[in-house]
């Protein structure tokens, strides 16, 4: 038997279960069963983590009040697995398992299948090693049976050192792509990529049209260090991990410290809220 296991925004969690407490004994008795209930609360929540599967980006692309899952629901099967430090062994000593998307007749897959295919990440640079996607959605539309999905879709190649992916290579390919829904879920119309050199801001102008809203967001999606790259980056990694049943930690690009997969980067606008709050305290 299988069951369905809901990807989850990142940074969310669980909820705990509340417990009452009574106030028999004074204040001093009630002081104290309060803190054993808020230690038993924490090893809940801590509990509830552990089990939960690290498959964390549910990501929907809304048109006109209406949405389309990029991922969806993650069918996982019920038996055991083995232990997580064995599997990492096996993945070193062996080569990591091949990508594969978590949901099939997904969105995501379509992309990702035409992805392989075209550009060949099917077959990793580095001997053992995985290719994986961190694609930074930023728009879709919908013309008729074509559903139009605006975006930086980035792969990047891994090996395994431990609990770290460190990163050997990676591609950017901002663009549009076109999918139709059949019979299996999506598939690939049409991908319109913007060039690279002297002609890759007039493409990407002309892929989005008049909506300079739409541009400013494509520029802002090629950027490696905005948050949601990295999210998008973090996000596909923990996929990859639970999917495989891998305990990865961190990924690390060449030449800079390892980034762990379970810091959320703050975006623009959590940290002018953050800030707001802060002016307001004072």
């Amino acid at each position: 038997m299988k069951k369905k296991i809901v990807i989850l925004c990142l940074g969310s969690v669980m909820a705990a279960t509340l417990f009452a407490c009574g106030s028999e004994g004074g204040e001093a008795s009630a002081s104290a069963e309060n803190e054993v209930v808020q230690q038993e609360e924490t090893d809940q929540e801590s509990a509830a983590l552990e089990e939960q599967p690290k498959m964390i980006q549910s990501e929907q692309i809304t048109n006109d009040g209406s949405s389309v899952q990029v991922f969806g629901d993650v069918e996982q099967p019920e038996e055991s697995y083995s232990n997580k430090e064995e599997d990492n062994t096996q993945a070193q000593e062996k080569g990591l398992p091949p990508y594969k998307s978590a949901v099939s007749g997904s969105i995501e897959e379509a992309i990702t299948l035409y992805m392989w295919k075209e550009f060949g990440f099917d077959t990793p640079n580095e001997e053992g090693g995985v290719n994986i996607p961190a694609y930074v959605i930023v728009k879709n539309a919908t013309d008729g049976d074509i559903t139009k999905v605006y975006g930086n879709f980035c792969v990047y190649g891994y090996t395994l050192d431990g609990t770290n992916m460190v990163c050997t290579n990676g591609g950017s390919f901002p663009g549009v792509f076109s999918l139709r829904q059949n019979e299996n879920g999506y598939e690939v119309a049409e991908f319109e990529m913007a060039e690279d050199g002297s002609g890759h801001m007039a493409s990407l102008e002309k892929i989005c049209g008049d909506d300079t809203e739409l541009l400013d967001l494509m520029k802002k999606a090629e950027n490696a260090d905005d948050p949601e790259n990295i999210t998008a980056r973090i996000s596909f990694l923990r996929m990859y991990a639970s999917v495989n049943n891998l305990d990865l930690k961190t990924y690390q690009d060449y030449g800079w410290d390892p980034v762990s997969l379970a810091e959320v980067p703050m975006k623009e606008n959590e940290e002018q809220d953050t800030a707001g709050e802060s002016d307001q305290a004072e």
